[in-house]
């Protein structure tokens, strides 16, 4: 999860609507945003990348061409997956990277 966070937080130049399907599936599987802050951080750290655009704020200026994306690439895989929507996966994404920018923040103060 900590890999596709940080490509929904802008490492990506286009956004991936794969990349939210993932982190909706990996969330609906138990990983939590509290067990993968550490290691998001630590690799960011080490590769030298900004966890700046890893915020709802940014993100939310991404929704269209994530959705566009889902459109393109995506919408017709997941039909039969017990028919997992852009917004299921969108407000999954919105929550998990609100406290994810909360966790972040506890850390740095």
């Amino acid at each position: 999860m900590a890999e596709k966070l940080r490509a929904v937080g802008g490492q990506r130049r286009f956004a991936v609507s794969r990349d939210l399907y993932d982190i909706h599936r990996l969330a609906g599987s138990g990983v939590r945003a509290e067990d993968v802050v550490l290691m998001l951080e630590g690799k960011s750290r080490a590769r030298d990348v900004d966890l700046g655009g890893l915020s709802v704020q940014c993100l939310q200026g991404r929704r269209d061409e994530f959705r566009e994306d889902w459109k393109r690439q995506l919408a017709y895989l997941v039909q039969t997956d017990h028919g997992t929507r852009f917004e299921d996966a969108w407000c999954t994404v919105v929550k998990i990277v609100a406290q994810i920018a909360s966790l972040l923040g506890s850390l740095n103060e």
